[in-house]
């Protein structure tokens, strides 16, 4: 332990030793003479005896000198020095004790213009000889700081983390699968229980971790397809249209009655004309009374369908947008469906899970391929 401190104690003395040594300079004056002197700790002015001129003279260098091995030249083995400006070059030796006007006329005197020549071209030389130095010490700085050792560590570092990204990565998509097989196994037994309100929340859990999964197009669209039917079988409305029509107000709006509410039809629909090109789809219900029940829609997603006949079967859901009685010689209630809340059936389970199998024959086999041409429909859409 003493040995360290005695150690200490020498280094600290020698810096001290180094620092208080005195380090010679020499300045050219404007003009042209050399002025020699020391440097100190603090900067200082340096009166030239020939012509009077300051010169200003900066402190030691508090900071540590660098590395021999960099190339740069060490301010304590050789004087600095400083070049004349290039305007003041001409300027002549003057002699002691001469006035500044006597220096001015031997400064424009030619001789003196000759003898002031030799130190600029002495330092235009010194001055092109200490560049080749200069970009060696950048080149060397520069193989400091990006070295083969800096490089492998970087190059490690990534591999790091490219490693733990593809690793999450790969757990996060292995975690979402299971999350969407187990929604869609709970769906389905939710669905063949007919507790379409779970089924709604089980198909959109499932719906949250595929988003999590790439190319995952025609599942998501079957999906989100399921999700819907649950949806409006747990807001189906809760009378038919055409029993809601039978005691309503016919000098007023009954949109107030489906209000959230879905109806479900498994009917016959027509195609009309188009105007401004957008198609108009009629389907013409059982009579309310004396007057006729007209059903308007212009769902884009009808355009998919073949109609090559007048008419055909299409089983679908939707919102009522407007109802309104017309009086005349032929009464007719007039209801527009939402052309935005409006959703083609696809699945049997939903449509048997909505009582309209029991309410019509009982047999599936009609029904299914209505079902399966509507869901073609939808997937050559997407």
């Amino acid at each position: 332990m003493p040995a360290w401190f005695s150690k200490l104690k020498s280094a600290t003395r020698l810096r001290r030793s180094m620092q208080e040594a005195p380090i010679p300079l020499q300045l050219m004056c404007q003009c042209g003479k050399m002025v020699n002197g020391h440097r100190m700790k603090r900067y200082q002015q340096v009166i030239c005896r020939d012509c009077g001129e300051a010169l200003f003279v900066l402190p030691k260098n508090v900071y540590p000198e660098p590395p021999p091995n960099l190339g740069f030249a060490d301010a304590r083995s050789e004087p600095a020095q400083v070049r004349p400006p290039a305007d003041r070059t001409n300027r002549s030796v003057p002699e002691a004790g001469e006035p500044r006007q006597a220096n001015r006329e031997k400064r424009d005197s030619p001789d003196a213009a000759t003898e002031s020549s030799a130190p600029v071209q002495m330092d235009v030389e010194t001055q092109t000889a200490e560049q080749p130095v200069l970009l060696k010490s950048e080149r060397i700085r520069l193989r400091s700081v990006v070295s083969p050792f800096r490089l492998i560590v970087v190059a490690v570092i990534l591999l790091v983390v490219v490693t733990f990204y593809w690793q999450r990565r790969g757990q996060g998509i292995e975690d979402a699968e299971l999350a969407v097989q187990s929604a869609l196994e709970a769906a389905e037994a939710a669905v063949a229980d007919r507790d379409f309100v779970s089924a709604e929340r089980e198909y959109g859990r499932a719906l949250d971790a595929l988003e999590l999964l790439p190319d995952e197009h025609d599942r998501r669209r079957r999906i989100r397809q399921s999700w819907r039917q649950s949806h409006v079988v747990s807001h189906l409305a809760s009378k038919p249209l055409y029993e809601a029509l039978l005691g309503a107000d016919r000098s007023r709006h009954v949109v107030s009655r489906f209000d959230d509410s879905w109806l479900l039809l498994d009917t016959w629909i027509t195609r009309n004309r188009s105007e401004g090109g957008i198609n108009q789809y009629h389907v013409l219900l059982p009579p309310a009374g004396d007057a006729a029940v007209v059903l308007r829609c212009t769902a884009p997603q009808l355009d998919r369908l073949d109609f090559t006949g007048l008419d055909r079967r299409v089983v679908f859901a939707a919102r009522v947008a407007n109802c309104a009685f017309q009086d005349g010689v032929r009464p007719r209630w007039i209801v527009d469906l939402d052309r935005d809340d409006f959703v083609l059936w696809t699945s049997l389970d939903h449509y048997r899970g909505a009582g309209l199998l029991d309410w019509r024959d009982g047999d599936p086999g009609a029904v299914k391929a209505v079902l399966a041409e509507q869901d073609s429909s939808l997937a050559g859409a997407e």
